[in-house]
């Protein structure tokens, strides 16, 4: 049986910015972005979830469970601020900074793959300790595809109340022309 899973993820984004000429050697740069990554849908609701306060596994669209089984963070606000500077506005010297926030929307083809988790795909992984001794012998069939009988259980798990990861970027730069 091989599994199909066939995900959505919206993203939106707006950018705004505006430059500001405070002197004849000084101007400021101000922006905002926004960005909205939705959660992850299956087409078929064919997803779940494990929730660690219940120590259960949610099912998408099920028992009131939402399709992505997250809640994504909508406030994602980006500022961005830059600055340059001609110092005795003779323009032989020129210093520039600037500073922004950024959001990372998540890759879904990484960890949002709730698809591949229980009810809908089981995994059965067997090792060996270093080649000693084997993980598998022909002679005795295919190991189980039972998941109780799973010795390493695989399970994807994203975290309910889901914060969208942020970096800060800054820099500076005196150049001399």
């Amino acid at each position: 049986n091989i599994t199909d899973v066939k995900n959505t993820t919206w993203y939106y984004a707006a950018f705004l910015q505006d430059d500001w000429r405070i002197t004849d050697n000084l101007t400021l740069n101000v922006g905002v972005r926004y960005e909205y990554t939705s959660g992850t849908t299956e087409s078929q609701d064919r997803q779940s979830n494990f929730d660690f306060a219940t120590g259960e596994i949610l099912v998408a669209n099920q028992d009131g469970n939402s399709r992505s089984l997250i809640n994504v963070q909508e406030n994602n606000v980006a500022p961005r601020l830059g600055f340059a500077w001609t110092p005795g506005g003779t323009g032989q010297w020129v210093v520039r900074g600037g500073w922004g926030m950024f959001y990372n929307n998540q890759e879904p083809r990484t960890a949002f793959q709730l698809g591949f988790n229980p009810p809908f795909f089981f995994s059965v992984s067997r090792f060996s300790d270093f080649g000693v001794t084997p993980a598998a012998i022909v002679d005795e069939g295919f190991p189980s595809v039972n998941p109780d009988d799973a010795e390493f259980p695989m399970l994807i798990t994203v975290q309910q109340d889901f914060k969208t990861p942020y970096y800060e970027q800054w820099n500076l730069a005196i150049q001399h022309y």
